[in-house]
């Protein structure tokens, strides 16, 4: 999976998004005016943290078996088969305007 803007800086991002906000005109949306609904083109600031990178497992032929995790921030999977796993429970998460 590849996303167009996963290469540049976050300051670049945060122009970028903040000038796609703008380009939408909702303080002047008709529909939006009509419903009573603003939004606010400000982002918002929160507290993150960074996860560990989950770890592998694969076959025999693959790092003789072992766990094993991305290196320099990228997964390289070329010529390696995972091991089948069943997962014992799982969660969709859908969000549709209302």
């Amino acid at each position: 999976m590849r996303f167009t803007n996963d290469e540049q800086p976050p300051d670049q991002r945060k122009i970028e998004i903040e000038q796609r906000v703008r380009s939408l005109d909702w303080r002047n949306d008709p529909t939006l005016k009509k419903f009573g609904v603003q939004i606010t083109p400000d982002m918002i600031a929160l507290q993150g943290r960074i996860l560990p990178s989950p770890r592998l497992t694969g076959g025999a032929d693959m790092e003789g078996g072992n766990a094993f995790g991305p290196s320099s921030g990228k997964w390289d999977l070329r010529g390696y088969r995972l091991k089948t796993v069943s997962l014992s429970s799982y969660e969709a998460n859908c969000r549709l305007p209302v």
